[in-house]
């Protein structure tokens, strides 16, 4: 793990590691270590009160290199396991595969790209290499993490009020909203991206995995992202609720990803390639989104 036990070795690289070329969205921020009955754990401070959740490519030398790291819902690092979804994380927490650890060399080093590089071919790599093995619901894991009390001030497990763009849990919800948002959950962890996928069982990208969810409530969406953002209601990032969705373009203002608003700072949405599956995360840790829309 980088800046925590020091540089992997180039012979390592070279002799264990198995590299994807593409850019990534490496987090930036500093491995902190807990305190008291956590002494031995560590977890990924990203400033503002915010913490690594989840899986996360994390390039703590900010040169181009990232290994790729499993977070529990309190934030703390899983290391020497298995993760909930079924992948194997070594002794430093690093995601290993074949008993190789993979890792993620940027076109650009340091540059940070939008979580959702739909078109970006190179990372079909690491979806390929994740196996269908996986991913059971991770409430276990969580009832496990919601234990630990022990917690450094500003860290993981700590509560905090929410200081991310609050879209509003509103009570005054359209009829299908608080439903909708919970059928999506019920994918979180479950259901594989799959670029140019179309399909709740087998797989789907992130405009498909919105237009068949709303189908489910009678509410026929465009299938493509810009599509679906011109065909909705544009709402005022300050009157988002759950069930709106919300869209992200890239610098030319290409519509390039959507995800369904799901309360309290996060949303839901069929991630990226590198990622592989539906997960649930804080708006905050996105760029600035391009647009919110309602049906």
């Amino acid at each position: 793990m980088k800046n925590r036990a020091g540089r992997l070795s180039a012979a390592f690289f070279a002799a264990a590691a198995a590299v994807v070329l593409a850019s990534f969205p490496a987090m930036a921020g500093d491995w902190k270590k807990g305190t008291g009955e956590n002494a031995n754990s560590w977890w990924y401070d990203l400033g503002s009160g915010k913490w690594a959740k989840g899986w996360e490519w994390i390039d703590g030398d900010n040169d181009g290199v990232a290994e790729k790291y499993y977070f529990d819902q309190n934030g703390w690092l899983l290391t020497g396991t298995v993760t909930p979804d079924g992948f194997t994380v070594n002794a430093e927490g690093a995601w290993v595969d074949g008993g190789n650890v993979r890792i993620m060399v940027s076109t650009v080093p340091g540059e940070e790209t939008p979580a959702a590089a739909e078109t970006t071919a190179a990372a079909e790599t690491t979806a390929a290499a994740e196996t269908t093995a996986a991913a059971e619901t991770t409430a276990a894991a969580e009832t496990t993490a919601a234990a630990k009390t022990d917690t450094p001030e500003g860290g993981p497990g700590a509560v905090k009020a929410d200081v991310e763009a609050a879209e509003g849990t509103s009570a005054a919800q359209g009829s299908y909203s608080a439903a909708l948002v919970e059928r999506a959950r019920s994918y979180v962890g479950k259901l594989r991206y799959v670029y140019g996928g179309y399909s709740l069982v087998t797989g789907t990208d992130c405009s498909g995995f919105t237009k068949l969810l709303f189908a489910e409530f009678g509410i026929d969406l465009p299938r493509g992202t810009g599509d679906q953002l011109a065909a909705g209601t544009r709402i005022p990032a300050d009157q988002v609720r759950p069930g709106d969705l919300v869209f992200w373009a890239n610098g030319s203002g290409r519509i390039y990803h959507v995800g369904i608003i799901s309360g309290n700072g996060m949303f839901i949405h069929a991630s990226n390639t590198a990622r592989g599956w539906v997960f649930e995360d804080r708006l905050g840790d996105m760029p600035a989104p391009a647009g919110y829309a309602r049906y």
